[in-house]
C-alpha cells in the first residue's frame, strides 16, 4: 500500500503545476475529436475496472459484526474503519490520477499507454499480496506467507445480513456508480468546454517577424489577443489578432499556423488564414506557440517562399514572472517601478530628450538640398507606436507643426526618420494634440501611406539592439522603396555613421559628469575642464593639446583627442 500511495504522489506531483494558475492540471490546450471520444471511453473503463472503492462501498454496507471478529481475531472496529477509509482514498486517488492522465494526452496512442500504466500500478497492492501468497517473497519470511494465504482462504457469513436487505445493497452499489460517473463526467465535459474556449491558451501573445524577404512584414509585430471565436470554427483552433488587424490564425487546408491581413470590408467569417504573407511549417498543434522554434517561411509578392529570417513568439500574460524583477502584475498588465519601463518592464524609462552626437553635426541627417534634419528631438508624452515613444523635433514648449517637423517613430521592427511633409494624412494636423491622436490611433506601418528618409537596422527583441527603448543604439541606413512600395532599407548604400544620445540628465540612469550638477530641465550646469553642452559633452579648446585629461579619456571625446594613449 505505501509503495503504491508512494508511486501516485510522485506521479500526481510530476503531472501538475500549482504554480501556473490557469492550467494547474497541465492539461492540453485542445484536442481533436477521435482523442475526445477515446477520453470519455476511457473514462468509463477505468471506473467500471476500479474496485477498490466498490470493495469499500461493500464493506459498508455489509457493516461490522461479531462473525467478522470470529474470522480474523485482534479485529476491530476502528481497523476496520481505518482499512476501508485507506482502501476508499487509494482507489479515488488512483481514478482522478488516471482520469487526469487521460486528460492530458494528445493522442490515441498515449492516452492508452497511460491507461494501461495507472491500471498495472492500481494492481501493484493485488500483485504482491499473490506473491506473497505463492511464497515467493522468500526474503521476507514463512510469516508473511501464511498471514497472506489467512486472509486469501478466510470467510465469514453475510448472508442474513444481504437477505434482509438486498434492496438496500443493490440501491447503494446503484447510487455508488451514479454519483461516480456523474461527477467524472462533469469533470470531464468542464474539462472540454475550457479547452474549446481557450481557457488554457496564453491570452496575449507577442509576436515580431523579419523584414528583410517582406518589407511589411515588420510592420505586422505586436502583441496580439486571443479571439474567442476562431476563424472557420470547424478547425476548431483559436487565432490571435493586433490592435492593427494582423491575424494569426491557422489554415486547414495547409495545415499551418499563418499570419495575414484580413480586409476591412471582409467579416472574420468570410477569411480565410489560407491568405497569407508569412507560415509556420506543417503543423497540427492546437497552440501557435508550439509553433515558435520551428522554421517559418514568408510568401514574396512573386509567390515564392523564403525562410524567415526572424521569428519571435512569446506568451505575455500578466504574471509576476513577465513583470520581474523591476514590476509586478496588477489587472492584467505589468505595473513597473520607478524608472522602468515596456510591456515586461524591461526598460529603462525612455529618455525625454535626445541630441545629435556633437562632432557628426557636419554629416547629419540630409533632408533635402542643403537642409538637414534636426538635431535634437523631444519625446512625445503618453504616445506609443509599437510599444515604443515617438520623438519630434518640436521642444518642449512648442506645439504647432509645419511640413518641416521631424520625427523618429517605432514600424515594429526598425525606426524610421521622417517629416509631416512625408506623411500625407498629417496634411490637416497642425499642432502637437492631434498628431498624438494621429499616432495613438490611427498609424499603421503596413497600411499608413508614408515614406521616410532614413531607416534604422533591425531592432529585434533580446537582442543588444533592443537594450534601449528609444533609438539610441542603433545604426541607420538611407531608405528605398520596394516593388510595392513598400518601405525597405537600401542596401546600396553604406550605413550612417551619425548616431544620438539621451540629452536629459538623471541623477539615477544618466548622470551628469563628474563635478556637474543636474537641472531641473534635465541639463546639467557648472561642467567640468570648461565643457558645454546639455550633458557637457562639448570637450572645452584644452582638449588635444597634447596632454592626457581623464575627463575626456573616453570613446565620446576620442580618448582627449588622441592625448590619451590607454584608454
Amino acid at each position: 500500500f505505501l509503495f503504491q500511495m508512494a508511486i501516485y504522489f510522485i506521479l500526481a506531483y510530476d503531472i501538475t503545476n500549482f504554480r501556473n494558475p490557469k492550467n494547474r492540471l497541465k492539461l492540453p490546450v485542445n484536442v481533436e475529436i477521435p482523442v475526445r471520444i477515446a477520453e470519455c471511453f476511457a473514462i468509463m473503463v477505468a471506473i467500471i475496472t476500479q474496485d477498490e472503492v466498490g470493495t469499500a462501498v461493500t464493506l459498508i454496507r455489509d457493516g461490522f459484526d461479531e462473525d467478522l471478529v470470529e474470522a480474523f481475531p485482534g479485529a476491530t472496529k476502528a481497523k476496520w474503519g481505518w482499512s476501508i477509509a485507506l482502501r476508499a482514498f487509494e482507489g479515488l486517488f488512483g481514478l482522478l490520477l488516471t482520469c487526469l492522465l487521460i486528460m492530458q494526452s494528445t493522442n490515441v496512442l498515449d492516452l492508452l499507454l497511460n491507461f494501461l500504466a495507472m491500471e498495472f500500478v492500481s494492481k501493484l497492492d493485488d500483485v504482491v499480496f499473490v506473491l506473497a501468497r505463492e511464497g515467493f517473497l522468500g526474503f521476507l519470511g514463512c510469516v508473511v506467507q501464511k498471514e497472506a494465504e489467512n486472509v486469501s482462504d478466510t470467510c465469514y457469513d453475510v448472508s442474513q445480513r444481504s437477505r434482509k436487505s438486498r434492496k438496500n445493497a443493490t440501491c447503494v452499489t446503484n447510487v455508488y456508480f451514479i454519483i461516480l460517473f456523474t461527477s467524472m463526467f462533469i469533470g470531464w465535459v468542464w474539462i472540454c468546454v475550457n479547452q474549446d474556449s481557450g481557457m488554457y491558451l496564453c491570452s496575449k501573445i507577442f509576436a515580431q517577424h523579419g523584414d528583410e524577404a517582406l518589407p511589411m512584414l515588420g510592420s505586422m509585430s505586436g502583441l496580439f489577443l486571443l479571439q474567442k471565436q476562431s476563424f472557420h470554427r470547424r478547425n476548431r483552433r483559436l487565432g490571435y489578432k493586433d490592435n492593427r488587424g494582423s491575424l494569426l490564425a491557422y489554415c486547414e487546408k495547409q495545415k499551418r499556423w499563418t499570419l495575414s491581413l484580413p480586409k476591412d470590408d471582409v467579416s472574420p467569417d468570410d477569411w480565410t488564414p489560407c491568405n497569407w504573407y508569412a507560415a509556420s511549417s506543417e503543423s497540427e498543434d492546437f497552440d501557435v506557440l508550439k509553433t515558435a522554434t520551428s522554421q517559418w517561411v514568408v510568401k514574396t509578392s512573386t509567390n515564392i517562399f523564403v525562410p524567415l529570417s526572424q521569428h519571435f513568439l512569446a506568451c505575455y500574460d500578466c504574471t509576476d514572472n513577465l513583470c520581474a524583477p523591476h514590476g509586478s502584475c496588477k489587472e492584467g498588465k505589468c505595473m513597473c517601478g520607478e524608472g522602468r519601463y515596456g510591456l515586461r518592464c524591461e526598460y529603462p524609462e525612455p529618455c525625454q530628450r535626445l541630441e545629435m552626437e556633437i562632432e557628426q553635426h557636419d554629416e547629419g541627417f540630409v533632408k533635402t538640398g542643403e537642409s538637414y534634419f534636426a538635431s535634437k528631438y523631444y519625446r512625445l508624452q503618453d504616445v506609443e507606436t509599437y510599444n515604443r515613444p515617438v520623438y519630434t523635433s518640436l521642444g518642449d514648449n512648442e506645439t504647432s507643426l509645419s511640413d518641416d517637423t521631424d520625427f523618429f517613430v517605432f514600424t515594429g521592427v526598425r525606426w524610421i526618420l521622417s517629416c509631416r511633409r512625408l506623411f500625407p494624412e498629417l496634411k490637416d494636423v497642425n499642432d502637437t494634440t492631434r498628431l498624438a491622436e494621429y499616432f495613438k490611433t490611427q498609424f499603421r506601418g503596413h497600411s499608413t501611406k508614408y515614406s521616410a528618409s532614413y531607416v534604422s537596422e533591425p531592432v529585434y527583441i533580446d537582442t543588444p539592439a533592443d537594450a534601449k527603448v528609444s533609438p539610441l543604439n542603433v545604426r541607420w541606413r538611407y531608405s528605398a522603396l520596394d516593388n510595392d512600395q513598400q518601405l525597405r532599407p537600401d542596401l546600396q548604400k553604406g550605413l550612417i555613421e551619425t548616431s544620438f544620445f539621451c540629452a536629459y540628465c538623471d541623477e539615477g540612469t544618466n548622470p551628469c559628469p563628474q563635478g556637474a550638477v543636474c537641472l531641473s530641465d534635465g541639463t546639467c550646469g557648472g561642467c567640468p575642464k570648461d565643457s558645454s553642452g546639455t550633458m557637457c559633452q562639448i570637450p572645452s579648446k584644452f582638449i588635444s593639446n597634447g596632454q592626457c585629461d581623464l575627463q575626456f579619456n573616453n570613446i565620446t571625446f576620442g580618448f582627449d583627442g588622441g592625448d590619451c594613449c590607454e584608454n
